[in-house]
C-alpha cells in the first residue's frame, strides 16, 4: 500500500541543506507508513555534530501538515534549554530570515515546571520538549498530564539517541503507540536496546560525506609539548593562535579549552587573566548570579558575550552551536573515543562552506588523543563503504546470528567434547557484551581458557 505524503509548503521558505531536505523526506515516509500501522519500530537519522540535525528536528516537529502533537526528548537539561530556543525561533530565524516567525505552525513549550500543560489549548498544535527524567516522573506520579500527553503525542523524537537510558524509563517510551525518530551523531549498538530501530527507515550522512560536501571542517590534531602548568598552556595556545590565524580573524576565533577538575578551570583564568584575555568558565559549581559574571553555571548564548575563550568541564561537550568555535585546546585529556568525538564536534562546524576550513586540536596531554579520532574515522569510513550492512553491524543487527552460525555443531577441544552453548533463537537484545575486541589471540593461548576469556566474555 502506498503511503499519501501531504504537500509541505513550508519547506519552500526553508533553505534547507540537500541532506536535510533528504532526511526530512525519508522520516515522512516513515512516519506515514508507521502511522497507518504499516510497519514497527522506530527510525533512525545519523547525522554528525555540526552537519544540521537541529534544522532536521525543528522542521519535523513544526512544519509537516500530517503531524501533530510532537514531543521531543533530550536527556539533559542543558540540551532541553538550548533545543527548545532553537526549535522556537532560532532554526528559523537563521533560515527563513524573510519569513514572520509567528507565521511558522504550533508553538513550542518547555516542559521545566508543573501545570504546563493545563494551558495548552489545541495538542495538534504544539510541540513539546522535555527531559526523559521529567516525562519519567509525570509517568510514575500518574500526573493526570500524563494521560494527556500518551492521549495526544503523535510524533515522539528523541535526540542524542546514543545515550543509554535507564531501563526504568524505557517502559515510558513504550507507553506511547506512536511514531519515533531517533537522533545520533555516532549509531552503535546501545541505540537499540530500547527503540527497536527498522532498518527499512534509516537516514545516514556521515562525517565524510559531510566534509566532502563543504558542511564540516577538516580536523586538524596539533601535538604541543605536554605541560601541566597552566601558564606555559595559555602562553602555547595564544602562540598557536598568533601563528596559525591572521589580527583579523583571530579576534574572531572563539577557543575551547578543556578541564579535568574545577580547580584546573580556575588556574587556566588566572593565566588567562594575566594575558588580558576575555574568558568565561562554564561549570556546574558556580552561579549565573554570582559577583564574578565570567563564571556561569548554565551555557551563555555565544552571541550575546564577547568571550573569546571558553573553558568548561563537562558543559560545553554538546548543546552550543555557533561556527566561530575553531580551536579546542586539551589542558586535561578526554579519556575516551565517544567525548573526543562530541567535543570535536564544537568546532568543525561549516555553514557558509568555507573551501579547505579547518578545526583544531591542540593535544597538551602526554597521551595523546589522535588515535581515538583516527578510530572514529575508520569507523565511519565503513559506514561510507558498506552503507546498511556496515550500520546493522554498528547497531548490532544480524551479526550476532552470524556470530552463531560459526560456531562448530561440535567438536573435542581442551580433552572435552564440547557443542554450541549459545541458542539461535536468542536475539542481541538478550545477550550483554561486556567486552567484544577484534583481537588475533595466539593459539596456545587459546587452549588457557582463562587466558582467552579475558579477551571475550558473554553474559546472559
Amino acid at each position: 500500500m502506498m503511503e499519501t505524503i501531504p504537500e509541505f509548503p513550508v519547506i519552500d521558505q526553508l533553505s534547507l541543506w540537500p541532506h536535510q531536505l533528504e532526511a526530512v523526506q525519508r522520516m515522512r515516509h516513515y512516519f506515514a507508513r508507521r502511522s497507518s500501522k504499516q510497519i514497527k519500530g522506530s527510525a533512525l537519522v545519523h547525522m554528525p555534530t555540526g552537519s544540521g540535525k537541529t534544522g532536521v528536528i525543528a522542521t519535523l516537529a513544526r512544519c509537516l501538515p500530517e503531524v501533530g502533537c510532537t514531543l521531543i526528548l533530550v536527556p539533559r537539561v542543558a540540551l532541553r534549554q538550548q533545543l527548545f530556543r532553537d526549535v522556537q525561533k532560532g532554526f528559523f530565524k537563521r533560515l527563513a530570515p524573510n519569513h514572520p516567525l509567528d507565521s511558522i505552525p504550533k508553538t513550542v513549550i518547555e516542559l521545566c515546571g508543573d501545570g504546563l500543560m493545563q494551558e495548552i489549548k489545541d495538542y495538534g498544535a504544539t510541540v513539546l520538549v522535555a527531559t526523559i527524567q521529567k516525562v519519567r516522573n509525570l509517568a510514575e506520579d500518574a500526573d493526570p498530564e500524563w494521560e494527556k500527553l500518551t492521549a495526544h503525542i503523535s510524533l515522539v523524537i528523541v535526540d542524542e539517541g546514543h545515550y543509554e537510558p535507564a531501563s526504568s524509563w524505557s517502559q515510558v517510551l513504550r507507553s506511547f503507540d506512536a511514531p519515533k525518530i531517533i537522533f545520533t551523531a555516532t549509531p552503535y549498538r546501545n541505540d537499540t536496546n530500547l527503540f527497536d530501530i527498522n532498518l527499512e527507515h534509516v537516514f545516514s550522512y556521515t562525517f565524510h560525506q559531510a566534509v566532502q560536501d563543504g558542511f564540516l571542517r577538516t580536523v586538524e590534531f596539533v601535538p604541543r609539548k605536554p605541560t601541566r602548568d597552566p601558564g606555559k598552556f595559555v602562553a602555547d595556545l595564544l602562540a598557536f593562535l598568533e601563528e596559525k590565524f591572521p589580527q583579523a580573524a583571530r579576534d574572531e576565533v572563539r577557543v575551547i579549552i578543556r578541564c579535568e577538575k574545577q580547580e584546573h578551570m580556575d588556574r587556566i583564568a588566572s593565566a588567562l587573566k594575566k594575558n588580558a584575555c576575555d574568558y568565561v568558565l562554564i561549570h556546574e559549581n558556580y552561579s549565573d548570579s554570582g559577583e564574578d559574571p565570567r563564571k556561569r553555571k548554565s551555557v551563555p548564548d555565544p552571541r550575546s558575550i564577547t568571550a573569546r575563550f571558553w573553558v568548561h568541564q563537562f558543559k560545553l561537550m554538546e548543546g552550543i552551536d555557533d561556527e566561530r568555535f575553531q580551536v579546542l585546546a586539551l589542558f586535561d585529556p578526554l579519556q575516551n573515543a565517544r567525548s573526543l568525538v562530541q567535543q570535536i564536534g564544537r568546532v568543525i562546524r561549516n555553514p557558509h562552506r568555507v573551501a579547505e576550513a579547518k578545526g583544531y586540536v591542540l593535544d597538551h596531554s602526554s597521551e595523546s588523543r589522535q588515535q581515538l579520532w583516527t578510530g572514529y574515522l575508520k569507523y565511519d569510513q565503513a559506514l561510507v563503504q558498506h552503507g546498511e550492512k556496515a550500520l546493522n553491524l554498528a547497531i548490532g543487527k544480524d551479526w550476532l546470528a552470524g556470530l552463531f552460525e560459526t560456531q562448530p555443531i561440535c567438536s573435542y577441544m581442551d580433552e572435552k567434547f564440547r557443542v554450541p552453548w549459545i541458542s539461535m533463537h536468542w536475539t542481541h537484545n538478550r545477550i550483554l557484551f561486556c567486552r567484544a575486541w577484534s583481537t588475533c589471540v595466539p593459539r596456545e593461548k587459546i587452549s588457557n581458557g582463562k587466558n582467552f576469556a579475558g579477551h571475550w566474555k558473554i553474559s546472559l
